[in-house]
């Protein structure tokens, strides 16, 4: 649960910190990079955790 709120308040930091420079289009593009990013680590560190774990 930690990590889900994390990833959104993340998440919303990115979006909020770009849209004071950019257009919301732009800034909802790059804030769903971000989740995207995010998402990517997660699923890299849960497959590294299953691999130790055999």
């Amino acid at each position: 649960m930690i990590l889900v709120l994390f990833v959104a308040a993340v998440t919303l930091a990115v979006y909020r910190l770009v849209r004071r420079r950019l257009t919301t289009g732009a800034a909802s593009g790059v804030a769903v990079g971000a989740l995207g990013l995010q998402l990517f680590g997660l699923w890299v560190m849960a497959e590294l955790t299953f691999a130790n774990m055999g």
